[in-house]
């Protein structure tokens, strides 16, 4: 083998090698695909003789996706109004009851946010407001424990007061709404305690005694004790004095002392 033939051999080779090192940093530069590059030696060869080289393919660039912003917290139309520029578009795929926030509010969405969007639509949850807390039985239990269990609920409490014969006074007759019954949080519950029942005792001076005491039973009284005492002006039989009086309120029952003038 000649000189010119060795020296020719030996070129094909250098600039096969050179081109199998330096192809990466050719192609970033390039922005061709960094992998690996297999350059076939008889086409190095061919090159370094002279041969035009093959154009580099160009690789596809693929657009970044956009990611998801977070409108977890938000109002559903604000954030509808807040995205509509950048084409986004918010979806109610749900709703859930919670009273610890606004209704309307969205609990959750998808994609999270950060998370990247295949498209641009964003699926939230909003919050509904609550159906109602459950009214629970009080009727028959003490004033205070009565109060204190609404009061714990959730609820306010309204107490009247009413004569009730046949419950034990400070206990609870009646309840609106009912057991059961679904109200709003902080909404309002009356009650209705029982009192003791009294009696006003009526006017029953001047009067003789047989109709006195014809109002009194009639008032739900009892005529107790009559005493008797001397009256120059007016006739025997008539009521000078009562006790209790006029107007006091008292027991059904209570007996009610008269003085009446003596019999002529």
């Amino acid at each position: 083998m000649n000189d010119t033939l060795k020296i020719l051999v030996l070129a094909a080779v250098t600039a096969a090698v050179v081109q199998v090192l330096l192809a990466p940093f050719v192609h970033q530069f390039y922005g061709y695909p960094t992998g690996p590059a297999e350059v076939p030696v008889a086409a190095a060869v061919g090159q370094a003789a002279g041969s035009p080289a093959p154009p580099p393919s160009e690789a596809p660039t693929r657009a970044e996706q956009p990611t998801a912003p977070n409108i977890q917290g938000m109002k559903v139309d604000a954030a509808r109004e807040r995205f509509r520029a950048q084409g986004i578009v918010v979806i109610e795929d749900g709703a859930r009851e919670d009273d610890s926030v606004e209704p309307g509010t969205i609990l959750q969405q998808r994609p999270l946010p950060g998370a990247p969007m295949p498209v641009k639509e964003l699926r939230v949850i909003v919050a509904t407001a609550p159906a109602g807390l459950e009214v629970p039985g009080v009727v028959g239990r003490p004033q205070d424990e009565a109060k204190a269990a609404l009061e714990q609920r959730g609820f306010t409490v309204q107490v009247d007061r009413a004569p009730a014969p046949d419950a034990a006074p400070g206990t609870v007759v009646d309840q609106q709404p009912p057991e059961g019954a679904r109200v709003p949080k902080g909404g309002k519950v009356r009650i209705v305690v029982a009192e003791v029942a009294t009696v006003k005792v009526p006017k029953v001076t001047r009067k003789k005694l047989p109709k006195a005491r014809q109002i009194l039973e009639e008032a739900g009284l009892a005529v107790g004790r009559v005493r008797e005492v001397e009256d120059p002006e007016l006739g025997g039989g008539t009521v000078l004095r009562q006790t209790p009086k006029p107007g006091a309120e008292v027991a059904p029952g209570t007996e009610v002392e008269l003085t009446v003038v003596a019999p002529d």
